[in-house]
């Protein structure tokens, strides 16, 4: 987990990705990239990866007896170059991975979402 941003009404797991060139989500949710000669390099799975954070933050949470809050998660890609595409009709991609110039209206989406009643 690169970064956890906590609020009264949320906690954001933020997964911070530096990769450059193409990454394709296929459907298994791997990150392949395509080098500039047409090589795949496999970089994992980063929805699971993400995914296994969120469990684990609750699971922390619980075990401390801390308060019930929403848990959201981003995958962002630092890279402005980056190039992000996935085979698949794949929702958690479109709703997780983000580049970094997205950043800030997603968090103001989020406060949005969850600060209705505030």
């Amino acid at each position: 987990m690169d970064n956890l941003i906590n609020s009264r009404q949320l906690i954001l797991i933020n997964e911070v990705k530096n990769i450059s060139g193409t990454v394709i989500y296929d459907e298994f949710g791997q990150a392949i990239r395509i080098k500039e000669n047409g090589k795949e390099e496999n970089f994992g799975n980063h929805l699971e990866q993400v995914n296994l954070q969120h469990f684990r933050l609750l699971r922390l949470m619980k075990d401390y007896n801390l308060p019930a809050i929403p848990i959201e998660k981003l995958i962002t890609y630092s890279n402005p170059n980056t190039i992000i595409k996935s085979v698949t009709n794949n929702k958690a991609v479109a709703n997780m991975v983000i580049h970094k110039e997205q950043l800030l209206t997603r968090i103001s989406d989020f406060g949005e979402k969850y600060c209705a009643l505030c």
